[in-house]
């Protein structure tokens, strides 16, 4: 389960961090084509370079968002599995407590009970 939520929290900040050097990228761009005037083949060459690079982003931020519904899916399959265990142990709990909770007098009419099947085996053979 941690290792889905650090998987979870490693990939945002991968993507934080590309989109901040992308953001930087384009800025500094910007600063770049102000003094030159503005060429224009230039500027839609770099256009399209970011617009493909955007496009691999958004299909990687896409194949990580998956793979992290997967995980949530799996956290989730794991917790339901988990409570049906707790209950399960509950009831053995219960069972035990209540067997253990039985007085000297239940001990001794079981026990007696017991025996009396074991003689009761021993004359029929």
């Amino acid at each position: 389960m941690k290792v889905a939520w650090d998987h979870r929290r490693n990939v945002k900040a991968e993507l934080r961090e590309q989109c901040r050097e992308y953001i930087e990228e384009i800025r500094q761009h910007e600063e770049e084509m102000k003094p030159c005037g503005g060429d224009m083949e230039r500027h839609a060459t770099m256009m399209s370079k970011y617009e493909g690079e955007i496009m691999e982003l958004e299909e990687t931020k896409q194949r990580h968002l998956k793979k992290i519904k997967d995980h949530e899916e799996e956290i989730q399959k794991l917790k339901e599995a988990k409570a049906r265990s707790q209950k399960q142990m509950a009831e053995v709990d219960q069972e035990l407590r209540s067997v253990l909770g039985r007085t000297n007098q239940e001990w001794e009419k079981y026990f007696r009970g017991l025996r009396e099947q074991d003689q009761g085996y021993g004359e029929r053979q």
